[in-house]
């Protein structure tokens, strides 16, 4: 018994390596070793200006890092003559530092002075990178030709108006650190200086002409860059159009590969407001939900995903299936667990003659209580139902299909029916959960195994019980990370309580449609308060959007809104995208201020109604 805790011990450790490192930025290594390619990878490796849109843990800056020449180099097996015979497209990485561009405002200065400010900024920060990988480059194969000193000394003297020659990059490479370095100095206290601000280049020359230089070397002379930029949402507005206008304008030799979350991306103009980024003419817009709807599944490249980690976790030939480990449950096999054989609904069936018992057959006893509330909701007794299914099995076999999983949220309810009142396992329900997040899958698919190393083997089966409790707890824990993750997150997690409050209401109440957890928020263009804070709230995923499917008179679609999936296990309702409600744009904007009396309000109008109503524990937590 010692040794396997042991042995459990160690496994979850090497899981937590393999694992626990759910952003990109702690991987290093490892997350090349890791790689996995979505299916979006080809589309954005071509030379195009691209803008790659998710939500943050969606796998953007895994795949824009595998587009980095150090990505690349790891990918190609480390081999550098592999590398320069396959790679002709060199990644520059570059994750958008708040630290830094927020430094690019105020001090009493116009946006204009310091938008000359920004583009020498950018100008010196590619710059360093393209020296950086010719640096890289030049130490893995030694062999080549390089830059002459007299054009280092140009790119230069474009740079800062100064004269200085150097005998190699690295004497280049440190020079213009230093200068990067004092002038962020400058930047920094740029108000002390008054008018007298130092030399400036012109956005993006001094970059073409060193990139041009570069392709004069014979190893190079067929190669293009791309600048990549993740993290794109931090960047000031007038920082984006700015960038807008090098995209607009991008010349032969290099393009752009843009990360950012939805929501992120201010406004597509330009400096010139009249003019405007399109798509496909000047990029190309790849959505990451959308991809994975549109090309092979979620499904598919998150197990291949986890599979790898799971083969370098345990080692050695042991063969492992993350989906056959995370046990499932039918309808019928978690309304038994939910104790439905002990429903008051399906005692209704002690009551029916023989006949009609026999004529039914050997049906689950979560037909027998979708037949019962069926009798009950339109005023007949069991049997007079019982009769309609004998006569047209066809029909109920069809409604029962369509019924039976939102009638597992009605089984087990209200004071006293127990923490556990619904299901949420099995690997087909984690990828739901995650909605093409694959951090949010790691962390489901870590923290579950981990619980489950404690008292049982690797090869054991994880208990469905365990699975719902750890998405439970994720839930809850990303819940409680949103307060602080923005200035409106206070006013997010209000919102959140109310809605999830709504909707588990409404997956259990006996008036209510079916699987109803969608919402459209009425009048909300007209109040750019919370249109804003809904904004917020979709690029800090805690609501997910989608076009609505009907245009309402002349107008334009609205937006479904839906919780994120990976909420529903904490507040207990159904995951899947179905029917929606509409929420009044005063209610919508009380569930931010005061959710307990604004869930009441909604659900007065909305007239629905719980037997034994769940717990509202939730809307006690000094959020009212």
């Amino acid at each position: 018994m010692c040794e396997k805790k042991m042995q459990n011990d160690e496994l979850i450790r090497n899981l937590s390596r393999q694992f626990g490192s759910y952003r990109a930025e702690w991987s290093g290594d490892d997350l090349y070793r890791h790689f996995t390619t979505p299916c979006y990878f080809a589309s954005l490796g071509e030379f195009k200006a691209c803008v790659l849109q998710g939500g943050r843990g969606t796998g953007k800056t895994t795949a824009l890092k595998g587009l980095s020449y150090q990505g690349q180099y790891k990918i190609h097996g480390e081999d550098i003559r592999k590398f320069d015979e396959c790679v002709k497209n060199i990644g520059l990485y570059r994750r958008v530092d708040t630290n830094h561009v927020r430094a690019f405002r105020g001090a009493g200065l116009d946006p204009s002075t310091w938008g000359k400010l920004f583009g020498h900024f950018f100008n010196l920060v590619i710059v360093l990178d393209v020296i950086e990988f010719l640096i890289w480059h030049q130490e893995l194969r030694g062999d080549e030709s390089v830059i002459d000193s007299g054009e280092l000394k140009r790119v230069f003297k474009m740079l800062f108006s100064k004269e200085v020659d150097f005998s190699n990059y690295n004497e280049f490479c440190r020079q213009l650190r230093e200068e990067l370095y004092n002038f962020q100095c400058v930047v920094n206290n740029v108000a002390s200086y008054g008018n007298c601000l130092p030399f400036l280049s012109f956005i993006g020359e001094p970059i073409l002409y060193f990139m041009k230089a570069v392709r004069k070397l014979d190893q190079f002379n067929d190669v293009r860059f791309f600048l990549i930029l993740d993290e794109y949402e931090n960047f000031e507005d007038y920082q984006q159009f700015i960038i807008n206008t090098q995209i607009k304008h991008a010349s032969e030799i290099y393009t752009f590969k843009i990360g950012v979350r939805e929501q992120g991306w201010v406004g597509k103009h330009t400096l010139n407001d009249e003019e405007t980024l399109n798509d496909p003419a000047d990029y190309v817009l790849l959505d990451i939900n959308q991809s994975f709807e549109e090309g092979p599944s979620f499904k598919e490249f998150a197990k291949e995903v986890c599979q790898k980690r799971f083969e370098m976790a345990l080692g050695g030939d042991f063969h492992f299936d993350v989906e056959k480990a995370l046990a499932d449950l039918s309808d019928e096999e978690e309304a038994e667990l939910l104790g439905v054989g002990n429903s008051k609904m399906v005692a209704k069936f002690n009551g029916i003659s023989k006949e009609v018992r026999e004529a039914i057959g050997d049906i689950p006893n979560l037909y027998k209580y979708i037949i019962a509330v069926w009798a009950l909701t339109h005023k007949r007794t069991v049997e007079e139902e019982a009769l309609w299914v004998v006569k047209d099995r066809v029909k109920w076999d069809t409604r029962y299909n369509n019924y039976k999983y939102h009638m597992l949220f009605r089984i087990k309810r209200g004071p006293g029916s127990g923490s556990l009142q619904k299901y949420y396992c099995g690997f087909d329900t984690f990828i739901k959960l995650a909605d093409n997040n694959i951090r949010f899958l790691m962390q489901l698919i870590y923290m579950t195994f981990e619980a489950h190393l404690v008292e049982h083997d690797i090869s054991e089966p994880v208990d469905p019980k365990l699975q719902t409790k750890v998405a439970r707890r994720i839930g809850e824990k990303n819940l409680a990370q949103l307060e602080g993750e923005c200035r409106e997150g206070s006013s997010i997690v209000r919102m959140l309580f109310g809605l999830g409050q709504i909707l588990e209401y409404l997956a259990k109440a006996d008036n209510s449609s079916v699987e109803v957890n969608q919402f459209v928020i009425d009048g909300l263009d007209e109040d750019p308060e919370m249109k804003a804070l809904v904004n917020s709230a979709i690029r800090h995923l805690a609501l997910v959007r989608a076009p609505g499917d009907k245009r309402d008179g002349y107008e334009t679609k609205s937006y479904e809104y839906n919780i994120h999936p990976i909420f529903s296990p904490f507040f207990t309702y159904s995951y899947r995208r179905k029917r929606k409600t509409h929420i009044g744009i005063e209610d919508f904007r009380g569930l931010t201020i005061n959710p307990k009396q604004y869930v009441r309000i909604f659900l007065d109008k909305r007239k629905a109604h719980v037997d034994d109503a769940p717990a509202t524990e939730q809307l006690d937590l000094g959020l009212q």
